[in-house]
């Protein structure tokens, strides 16, 4: 069985999803040759902190450092992020920033609007004394900027390009696939909500805060399509925690693509999810919720996240 089809069972955000329209405010296409230009970004050699894509957390020991070198005065920071073969580098800011306590031997939480260019979005970094690495969260409710996307859209010129195709988390949580072509091609996401697929523009520089998994493997966008057109959609009826979500949408695409299911994509759903915002809650609601909040109630965010990894790689097939 697939990983992501054994991650469904996980994903107790998925079921407002459904009945509730699209999982994010869109708007019709109106023009497809908007693209950002990406812009190159350099890395600086001093307080350097490397964020973990798959994990969504960063060293404890880089944290420490970058908090006393913020208390000394220092400003000049940068966030490393790796997503496959990329490298994407920020700038980093220490103002209105808040630290919990000032013993950094200890628990300690940071928080405040971290990425220059991105003031709206706060994050909060928990430390716990006996963990390596902190984990981040978005405090910031996330949603996918995109605008719906109609098949005679698409120019036939691009069908045969190659395009970078990621696995993309918005809040709730809701998965969705998306083929980025770094051109003057249309990036493309695909969803399905009551029974209906839907493709999506985005823009990679619009949506550059929205985390994401990279596949490492390319493919045309023609072969991006042709995999969604065999994907079973998403009924209202149909739904179900266990075996018909938006993870196993975009399962039934990420395998009709020959993608692999590995380590990291596993701890990229596992950490997804046990880290949404929305998540206790949704749990509460959902069917088949009571177990991941028994799990929680009994060892906390740890046995939350053994759990989750239990059933997740109990039904994996690793490569």
């Amino acid at each position: 069985m697939s990983i992501i089809k054994a991650a469904a069972a996980l994903l107790l955000g998925a079921s407002p999803v459904v009945g509730f329209g699209l999982p994010f405010a869109v708007t019709e296409c109106k023009d497809i040759d908007f693209m950002a230009t990406e812009t190159e970004r350099f890395l600086s050699d001093v307080n350097v902190i490397h964020y973990s894509n798959a994990t969504q957390t960063v060293p404890r020991a880089e944290v420490v450092s970058a908090v006393e070198a913020a208390l000394g005065g220092e400003q000049n920071f940068e966030l490393q992020t790796n997503f496959g073969d990329a490298i994407d580098f920020h700038d980093l800011t220490r103002n209105d920033i808040t630290l919990s306590s000032s013993d950094l031997d200890g628990d300690f939480t940071v928080t405040g609007p971290f990425v220059v260019g991105y003031p709206e979005v706060h994050y909060k970094v928990t430390c716990l004394a006996d963990d390596s690495e902190c984990h981040v969260v978005k405090k910031k409710d996330m949603q996918f900027d995109g605008c719906i996307l109609k098949d005679e859209m698409i120019p036939d010129l691009c069908l045969d390009e190659d395009y970078d195709v990621n696995l993309y988390v918005i809040d709730g949580p809701h998965f969705m696939l998306g083929a980025s072509n770094g051109g003057k091609c249309p990036n493309v996401a695909l969803t399905s909500v009551e029974g209906v697929k839907h493709k999506f523009m985005f823009s990679s520089a619009a949506n550059d805060d929205i985390p994401s998994y990279s596949s490492g493997k390319k493919a045309t966008l023609r072969q991006f399509l042709k995999a969604e057109e065999v994907a079973p959609t998403i009924g209202i009826d149909a739904y179900d925690l266990e075996s018909n979500t938006c993870v196993h949408y975009a399962g039934s695409i990420w395998r009709e693509l020959g993608y692999p299911e590995t380590h990291e994509l596993a701890q990229f759903i596992v950490y997804s999810i046990a880290n949404d915002p929305s998540f206790e809650d949704l749990a509460k609601s959902s069917f088949g919720g009571v177990r991941y909040l028994l799990a929680k109630a009994v060892g906390g965010k740890n046995a939350l996240l053994s759990h989750l990894e239990e059933v997740v790689y109990s039904q994996m097939n690793l490569k």
